[in-house]
Order: structure tokens, then C-alpha cells, then sequence
């Protein structure tokens, strides 16, 4: 279901002026209905990659990480940007990734954000892709937050709660109860 990605291109580099992340990466892919995708990769302290994406169509819509767009692609969506992972993983050997599945907003609904759709996808794509000898797994459903700790990591179970603690600080909505 997930062999095969998209052909993506790496199209810019930024240093955000936003203080909490080093540096921003936009790729950008087409789909084979020649949809074009935008996904944007945030690095935050100890290389911490926050991959994002979307239609380039809902540039300008603020809600544009939540929308379906009915193009049936999902599977090949997901594998290429776990292709751009990897992409990132070679250029740093200790690389370390973080998700949101953030709530869809649907035509007559707003999924809510807890245990959202995106979440359980997205966790059981990682745990195929990302093996757990060489990867630390956490996820908070509460949050729909998933975290993948590179075990490459001096001492990767404190890395955990260091990498916790500086999104909870980031964004504080994210601690769970």
C-alpha cells in the first residue's frame, strides 16, 4: 500500500524568523493527477525534523494541514513524505522526527483532537517504516502526537523527555493530562 512515493524536490531553504526553530525546508511534489503538494519541514534544537504538507491549492487557507482534498492518494501522499524523512535521515545521521495528526475539518464537521484520524495513521506508518531497534516510538493520543527518537541518540530515553519538553514549552497545548 505504501511502496511508492513521488518524485519530490528540495525547492528551498529558510531561516524562519520565528524563534523557536532553526530552519525551514519546502519540498515540493505532483501528484499523478498532476496535483502539486507542498510540505514544509521544521528543524527544531538537537535536529528535530517537523515534516507538514499540503495542496498548494490551500496555500492561503489557515486550515490548510486539516483539509481532505478527495484525491484518493493518502498512501502515496504519506510514503513520499516519509521519502523526504528519509531524505533528511541521510544528510543527518542524527535526525529525529515529531508528527501532529492534526484534527480534519470536514464540509459539516471538525474531527476533535484527540485520537484523530491522521494520528492512527500516521503511528502505525511509522512503526512499518521506522523499526524499533533503531528508533524510540512515542506517541500521546490525547494529543495526537507522535514522536520518533533516533536510538543513535546518547542516552535516547532522556532525549525523549528533553524533546518533550521543548514542544510542550513551544506550544503548551500539546501536554497531555
Amino acid at each position: 500500500m505504501f511502496d511508492a512515493g513521488y518524485k519530490f524536490s528540495l525547492i528551498q531553504q529558510n531561516t524562519p524568523q520565528h524563534k523557536d526553530w532553526i530552519r525551514e525546508y519546502i519540498f515540493q511534489f505532483r501528484t499523478s493527477a498532476r496535483k502539486r503538494y507542498i510540505v514544509i519541514v521544521e528543524e527544531y534544537p538537537s535536529q528535530v525534523f517537523v515534516p507538514k504538507f499540503y495542496p498548494s491549492s490551500e496555500k492561503n487557507n489557515p486550515n490548510r494541514f486539516a483539509v481532505l482534498t478527495d484525491e484518493y492518494k493518502a498512501s502515496r501522499i504519506i510514503r513520499t513524505i516519509i521519502d523526504i524523512m528519509l531524505f533528511i535521515y541521510q544528510k543527518n545521521s542524527e535526525a529525529s522526527f515529531a508528527w501532529l495528526g492534526i484534527a480534519t475539518i470536514m464540509k459539516n464537521k471538525k474531527e476533535g483532537k484527540s485520537f484523530t484520524q491522521r494520528y492512527r495513521i500516521y503511528k502505525n506508518v511509522m512503526l512499518n517504516f521506522f523499526s524499533e531497534d533503531n528508533w524510540l516510538h512515542y506517541d500521546d493520543y490525547v494529543t495526537s502526537t507522535y514522536l520518533l527518537i533516533n536510538k543513535s541518540q546518547q542516552e535516547p530515553e532522556q532525549f525523549l523527555k528533553k524533546v518533550i519538553k521543548m514542544f510542550t514549552d513551544i506550544y503548551p497545548e500539546l501536554e497531555s493530562e
